[in-house]
């Protein structure tokens, strides 16, 4: 039967009003905080680029350290201020702690079961531990594999030497060097300067990473799973590459099995029994953050440290007064104030990991009034929380001061720097980045001056010299090692 023209107006207009009631309900009952108001249906979508760190900042003036945004019908929450990341990452750390199945990742066929985008189990939390104790066990707690990455730090101090003082692109000299520690760690072997396997590897893992940023909107956004996108395809590509070479590498390693004599991270996988599926898991969980983070973050130093002579004459000072000729070890860092307060104000300015991936809430919450649902998506903006003036006097400014306490020492644990993010879903490859970014800067400080080529000074602020992605590593910029006579 057909609805004449009256009815079909009363349909209508109750069809408006229920929709209307649900919208209005359901925003009072979860009390989400404000935000912008977007396009009916599409909310914020069309003012989004691919720089949603970017795009965050300029839609959340005026709303404060945590607003709403909705994109399409999802409500996104956006934590830019250190007010709210202390609330919820440091108060209520149990329950902003999960991360939603993976829709980029099914997409790009890479396994969602990595770490980093998995559910906050039981099994997540065996994963860690086993994970991180072993890193821990191979890396600067076996004395053999600390020989081996002190012996690419002397490869990278032979490779300056050579440039004889002329202009160079930093990232392509130094990046086999500088990322051997993770292969040292999880396979008990570096590669050679021309391995092209290797280099292969580095290449793929940079596009996987690049890539991975773009395929992940469709956590918020799962329309975006359907529709065709280069993004997918290039990472979907670069992925199957980098498992082909962990497979081939792994393969090597268990030719190489002494149960006796456990050399590595996959050593210890093979002694305990974990098979192939989950090693993978571990690497791809791992990889990536060590690979990008160490060399990148070194680059981030040079950088910084060749547009600011007067930083990089007091930490010279420093390592001559405290060291001397003798090489540095991790140890120092103690007795190294300066140098570690400039590592870590390289990594404040220039925020490496610019917004984290799609996350959610693992239980109903309240944060500041608002009542947050189980299963709520929401982004943490580090950029905006390592530039908030209500933390950091004149953010903008690079000084390793202001990481230097009254007594004289290095303050690690200060509000508002989260380079690595914060909570239960901080960077796994903390600890060990840390370290190795202490040595190669300590040892390459020691020996040479760093200076820009006058005719070719990149810009002075690092996110100009970014290239988008999960991570803000700067493009290759050219540089000037000219060796200290001491």
């Amino acid at each position: 039967m057909l609805l004449d023209g009256t009815s079909l107006t009363l349909a209508v207009g109750a069809l408006a009003v229920i929709l209307l009631v649900y919208l209005l309900f359901g925003q009072y009952l979860h009390r989400f905080p404000p935000g912008p108001k977007g396009l009916p249906f599409l909310g914020c979508w069309p003012w989004m680029t691919h720089d949603w760190h970017k795009d965050f900042e300029k839609l959340g003036k005026g709303y404060g350290d945590l607003f709403t945004v909705w994109l399409l019908n999802t409500p996104v929450l956006v934590f830019q201020g250190w007010r709210a990341f202390d609330e919820a990452f440091n108060k209520q750390a149990t329950v902003w702690c999960n991360r939603p199945i993976s829709h980029g990742f099914l997409a790009q066929e890479v396994t969602p079961k990595t770490l980093f985008k998995t559910h906050y189990t039981e099994k997540f939390k065996f994963r860690k531990k086993f994970l991180m104790a072993n890193v821990k066990r191979f890396s600067f707690g076996n004395k053999d594999n600390t020989g081996l990455i002190q012996d690419e730090v002397e490869a990278i101090i032979m490779l300056l030497r050579g440039k004889e003082s002329k202009p160079f692109y930093l990232q392509k000299a130094i990046r086999i060097h500088a990322a051997n520690p993770i292969p040292i760690l999880f396979f008990g072997k570096a590669f050679d300067n021309d391995d092209a396997d290797f280099e292969a590897c580095l290449n793929n893992t940079g596009i996987w990473f690049e890539k991975m940023a773009e395929a992940c909107e469709a956590d918020v956004l799962p329309l975006l799973r359907f529709l065709p996108r280069k993004c997918i395809t290039d990472g979907k590509e670069a992925g199957k590459k980098v498992i082909a070479f962990f497979k081939k590498t792994i393969a090597a390693c268990r030719e190489q099995y002494d149960p006796n004599d456990l050399r590595c991270f996959v050593d210890q996988c093979f002694n305990a029994g974990v098979d192939e599926e989950e090693i993978l898991i571990h690497l791809l969980s791992y990889w990536g953050d060590a690979t990008d983070s160490v060399p990148g973050g070194f680059r981030l130093w040079v950088h910084q440290i060749a547009h600011h002579p007067d930083v990089q004459q007091k930490i010279q000072a420093e390592l001559d007064r405290v060291l001397g000729d003798r090489v540095a070890s991790y140890s120092d860092r103690l007795d190294l104030p300066y140098l570690e307060a400039s590592i870590l104000e390289v990594l404040r300015i220039s925020s490496p990991v610019p917004i984290s991936l799609p996350q959610e809430t693992l239980l109903d919450t309240e944060i500041f009034g608002y009542k947050i649902p189980v299963g709520t998506k929401y982004m943490i903006n580090f950029c905006m929380a390592q530039n908030d003036p209500n933390v950091w006097t004149k953010p903008k400014e690079f000084d390793p001061e202001r990481f230097i306490t009254e007594e004289g020492k290095c303050n690690y644990k200060h509000d508002g720097w989260c380079a690595y993010g914060i909570g239960r879903r901080m960077c796994l490859g903390e600890p060990l980045s840390r370290q190795l970014m202490f040595i190669f800067v300590a040892n390459l400080a020691q020996r040479f001056t760093f200076s820009f080529p006058e005719e070719d000074v990149p810009p002075k602020d690092p996110l100009q010299i970014a290239w988008s992605g999960v991570t803000n590593m700067p493009r290759d910029f050219q540089i000037i090692a000219t060796p200290r006579d001491n």
